[in-house]
Formats: C-alpha cells, sequence, structure tokens
C-alpha cells in the first residue's frame, strides 16, 4: 500500500493483509519513511508500506477491490 492507502488505513481503521496472507492486521501507526505498524491477533508488528505486498480486506484476509 501507499504511504496514502497507509494514511486511509489508519484513520478510517480499515483491515489490510499481505500477499503471505498472514493477517489480517489493522494499522496502529504510519511513519513517513515508509513503514507501518499494524496489529494482529499474535502481537504488533513493524513492517514496510509496500504497494506490492499490502492490500485492504475484510475480516477474513480476503482482497476487497477498491
Amino acid at each position: 500500500m501507499t504511504h496514502k492507502q497507509a494514511m486511509t488505513a489508519n484513520t478510517s481503521r480499515f483491515l489490510v493483509n499481505d500477499r503471505e496472507q498472514t493477517g489480517p492486521y489493522r494499522v496502529i501507526k504510519v511513519d513517513w519513511v515508509g513503514k507501518v505498524t499494524v496489529q494482529s491477533l499474535d502481537g504488533t508488528h513493524e513492517m514496510q508500506s509496500d504497494p506490492a505486498i499490502f492490500y485492504r480486506c475484510d475480516i477474513r484476509g480476503e482482497k476487497i477491490a477498491e
């Protein structure tokens, strides 16, 4: 996800997932250096906000068309 998409996910409380489908995650913090902090059932993780990795998803982790 882009920085703008990460900010939207953070303020709108969207769920996101990654291409390995280890989520869903909730974005809880966005840094200007391209990192996001996400919350999942197994804890808090810091990751790169790469558009090729993250996408918006539903509660089951399935991709939502934008």
